[in-house]
């Protein structure tokens, strides 16, 4: 990413606006942090809550809305009465086209419905191409459905000792301070789109937790201080 940053901004001066591809959120946050007096950094990626996303740099005189970002939504549905079709499933089946992960946004299991974000210019040959998944025979076709994940989000009032990192994920996946310590020292856990490795840091309402094969958690609120100084802290868990 920040041997291409110089060429990102290079084209996005050159000629007004410079869109990347599918962006995890580590990335995201990494071009978000650009300060440039003359060009704006802008993300979308399909929906409200979307994980990856494409970013646009532009010129400050360039408008752009949703429609710039170039990304098109597919959907199928499919009989899940005995089997349910998984992510990896749907992710193993697309990267076996010869698929570039970064054309692929996110993909959104509901029900007995399959959900796709992709860039534009790969609809037709996902359409064309992808007919089998898990031996479950699909139709893909463009979707104007408006999605959010958090429907699917999970909320939970949980009792810890601080406001630390590793305090919070030991409290939320259930295990030891040990092994959540261990999680953040390895790199697994973003802050806010951005990799944190201090299990010391102290955590504060609307920060964003993202841990590589678990999900997200939301921190809303301190609800209660408890005379023991335990905090009561409502949270949101979106697997």
């Amino acid at each position: 990413m920040i041997d291409n940053l110089n060429d990102m901004l290079n084209k996005a001066y050159q000629k007004g606006l410079y869109l990347t591809f599918f962006l995890d959120e580590a990335s995201c946050g990494e071009l978000n942090e650009i300060k440039d007096e003359e060009l704006l950094i802008e993300s979308f990626g399909g929906f409200s809550s979307s994980e990856r996303k494409r970013i646009i740099i532009h010129r400050k005189d360039i408008n752009i809305d949703n429609s710039s970002f170039k990304i098109t939504l597919l959907k199928a549905t499919y009989n899940n009465k005995f089997y349910q079709i998984n992510h990896r499933q749907v992710l193993g089946t697309l990267m076996s086209l010869g698929i570039e992960r970064e054309v692929i946004g996110d993909i959104i299991l509901k029900d007995n419905i399959i959900y796709i974000y992709l860039i534009k210019e790969m609809s037709d040959f996902i359409k064309e191409n992808l007919k089998v998944i898990a031996k479950t025979s699909l139709e893909f076709n463009e979707s104007n459905d408006i999605l959010d994940k958090s429907c699917n989000e999970i909320n939970k009032i949980i009792n810890v000792a601080s406001l630390r990192l590793d305090a919070v994920i030991s409290k939320v996946l259930n295990i030891s301070r040990e092994e959540s310590s261990e999680i953040i020292k390895n790199g697994f856990v973003l802050l806010n789109h951005l990799e944190c490795t201090n299990s010391s840091k102290i955590l504060k309402e609307s920060d964003l937790l993202s841990i590589r094969k678990f999900g997200r958690i939301t921190i809303y609120e301190t609800i209660n201080v408890s005379k023991k100084n335990r905090i009561n802290l409502h949270v949101g868990i979106l697997h």
